[in-house]
This record gives structure tokens, C-alpha cells and sequence, in this order.
């Protein structure tokens, strides 16, 4: 299992800092991980992420740390490019194909659940587990 550390996260000087971890179940193993971690509801719907990275899918679970976050609320957004074309498709009537996934594992109805629902507070080292639909 590789653990991929996103480093740019560090925050200001004498500011509290706790690390994220990421545990992404449920991915092919052929697919391309994409994550997004957004810090408001602004940047959320705006699809403005603090930080996004994309990351190929391993056998077990896909893992990354977000270290140095100042505590905070948070939503991740996860999804898995299955045929390499660089974009999460949906069928004729508009339905998702790949697969995705959302922090607190918030369901999509008709489009993304909102940031409150997604959203998980950071306020010391812990591990968001997503399952990807």
C-alpha cells in the first residue's frame, strides 16, 4: 500500500497544525484517483479546491495525508477515472458511471450533497474513510 504526503499544506507560524488521512476504498485498480479537499462552502461549490491531486488506485485502499491543516471544517470530494479520459462520465440520462465518493460518505442526489453534509471537522490527526459508489 502507498501513502502519498501532500506537503503544501503547511500552515502559519505558532498555528495549530494536524495532519489528514485519506483512506479510499473500493477503486479498480486500473483507475485514477482524483481527490479534492476543500475549506468552505464558498471554495466547495465554486470547485475551487485548497488542494487537489490525482493519484493511481491501489489494490487494497488508496491512501494520502493532508498534513499541516489548521483546524477547521473540511469535505473531500473523490472520484475514480475508469477509462483514463480525464473526466467522471454519466450515461445518456445524466447518471454517474464512475465511480465517486464524498468525506462523511454524504450521498449524491441529483448532483453532489453539500458542503455541511461532506463536511468533517479537523481538529486533530484522524482519517476520513470514503467507499467510492
Amino acid at each position: 500500500m502507498r501513502v502519498l504526503c501532500i506537503t503544501a499544506l503547511l500552515t502559519p507560524l505558532g498555528a495549530y497544525a494536524t495532519d489528514l488521512s485519506l483512506r479510499i476504498i473500493n477503486a479498480p485498480t486500473s483507475s485514477t484517483i482524483h481527490v479534492a479537499l476543500f475549506d468552505s462552502p464558498d471554495a466547495y461549490a465554486g470547485k475551487k479546491a485548497l488542494v487537489s491531486k490525482k493519484l493511481p488506485a491501489q489494490a487494497e485502499a488508496t491512501e494520502l495525508i493532508f498534513p499541516g491543516l489548521a483546524p477547521g471544517r473540511y469535505a473531500v470530494r473523490v472520484s475514480a477515472d475508469e477509462n483514463g479520459n480525464a473526466a467522471l462520465d454519466t450515461n445518456l440520462l445524466g447518471i454517474l458511471i464512475e465511480r465517486y465518493g464524498f468525506s462523511n460518505n454524504a450521498k449524491a442526489n441529483f448532483g453532489p450533497p453539500d458542503f455541511d453534509a461532506a463536511a468533517v471537522d479537523v481538529d486533530a490527526d484522524g482519517q476520513i474513510v470514503i467507499h467510492l459508489r
